[in-house]
Parts: C-alpha cells; structure tokens; sequence
C-alpha cells in the first residue's frame, strides 16, 4: 500500500459494535484486541442487553470505556437479543464504515487495517474474512474459509459468516438496521446489504478467532427454526408455504453439510 493510500484509508472512521449479555469473563481481551488495532481511526460501541450477571458485565464496561475515549457505554432497558442491541450501536455510530465484534471473539491485529485496504483497492462496500476456530483460551483450532463471493441466491441457503468478520461501506450503503430476531438477525442484515452491492466479497485471510465456548457451540433448536421462517418470509416479502419450502430444500441440507465439513 502506497502512503497516499495509507493517508486515504486513516481518514474513515469506522464505528466497532459489540453486543454484550453475560460477558464479564471475556470482554476485555475483545475490547483489548480493538486497543492493539495497527489501525487507530476508529469508535467503539459497547451496548449491554440487560446483563443479568449481578453487574459484572455492566462493571467492566464501564470500567473499559473509562480507560479510552474512543469507548463509548450504551445499556438497553430490555433484554431483545443481541440483533436490537446492534442496531442501537449502529443509531449512535458516526463511523465512515461499520464492523462488529462479539464480546467473546478477537481480532487479528491488522484486521482493520488489511480489511479496509482490501475493500478501498478494490471498491468492495461489503465484505468478510477467513477466521480461526479457536478453543476458551483462544488457542487455534482450525482455520474457516468462506466462498469469495456470495450473492443473494448463495445467502438464501443459509448464513456461515462470523458477523466479527464482517465490514460494510455506512457512507454508500447507507444506514442498515438487523431484524429483530433472536437467531438469524445477522444473516437477515446481510441478504439486505446483498440487495444493494450485488454480493459480499471474502478476503482470503483469518482476521479473526472464534471463541468456542458451551454456549457458542449451542445446538439448533426449534426457535431457531422458526426464526429463520420469519427472516425468510419478512426479508424475502414471501408466505409461508415458500418458506418453509427454503427452509426445508435449502437452508437445512446446507446446514447439515457445514457441520459435517465447515472448512469448504
């Protein structure tokens, strides 16, 4: 990267949003991967879904965004789950670009920087990355690659990209809220954000590590089913019959497949 494209890149801003419930054990190595960014142009969104941890989570928060002015504390007045409390990150961002962390994950520290150099270079507004699967200790497990682009007809079959991997244009795109949804909101975001670029486009290089913990690993369950039904009929503007016919032929063949084999 030339310094010219260096001194374009450091000018954009970008709003970093993590969801935190329950998360006092974990959220600090996340803030602190954000801190070691080689990076720097960046605001950082802690929003807590109504912990219910006797305050611990609400504490370290507090206590982070007190130790950089670049953090900033927002606390939800009712637990929605973590796709509300993201669109209140995005209401109170002010960032060129937006990304998102969850409270147990970590980033690289060239994520930013590799990341944004990969969208400007090749005017990409939305886009993803590789990640690590790592265990409690964040010791590396195996390395995810995802397709290096997939377009909305790819993303009707189901949704594997980490949302921490995930960076999108807010100055072309535009201001983009997640469904209200306690499974599936970031996939529903993302087939919104598809609409309007045509794709989103995968750099082929792991940015960041997913934290396997008890409950990252949670399995699927019936709510979970019917909160892809409702992503598929609100965002697809379909019944319910079509559907469940998505669901059925395309959504649950390519989720047992990316549990058998994740890293395709």
């Amino acid at each position: 990267m030339t310094k010219q494209q260096e001194h374009i890149i450091a000018n954009h801003l970008v709003s970093i949003i993590i969801p935190c419930y329950n998360v006092a054990r974990y959220l600090t190595d996340s803030v602190q991967s954000v801190i070691e960014q080689t990076y720097q142009n960046w605001e950082l969104i802690l929003v807590d879904d109504c912990s219910n941890d006797e305050g611990k989570t609400q504490a370290v928060c507090r206590s982070l965004a007190e130790r950089d002015k670049r953090i900033r504390y927002l606390q939800a007045s009712v637990n929605r789950g973590a796709g509300v409390a993201r669109n209140m990150g995005i209401d109170a961002a002010v960032g060129d670009y937006i990304a998102f962390l969850d409270a147990d994950d970590w980033w690289y520290p060239n994520k930013l920087a590799h990341q944004l150099a990969f969208m400007r270079d090749n005017g990409y507004d939305f886009t993803c990355t590789y990640y690590m699967q790592a265990d409690a200790s964040l010791n590396d497990k195996k390395e995810v690659h995802l397709p290096l682009r997939q377009t909305f007809s790819d993303m009707l079959n189901g949704c594997h990209i980490g949302t921490p991997g995930v960076m999108y244009n807010r100055h072309t795109l535009g201001d983009i809220r997640m469904p209200e949804l306690r499974f599936a909101e970031d996939w529903g975001m993302w087939l919104r954000l598809v609409h309007r670029t045509g794709g989103i486009y995968c750099l082929p290089e792991a940015l960041w590590k997913y934290r396997m913990t008890a409950a990252s690993t949670s399995s699927f369950r019936i709510h979970t089913a019917l909160d892809v039904l409702r992503m598929y009929r609100e965002e697809l503007h379909i019944g319910q019959l079509r559907a469940a016919l998505l669901f059925l032929f395309r959504f649950v063949p390519n989720y047992i497949l990316w549990k058998v084999a994740p890293n395709k």
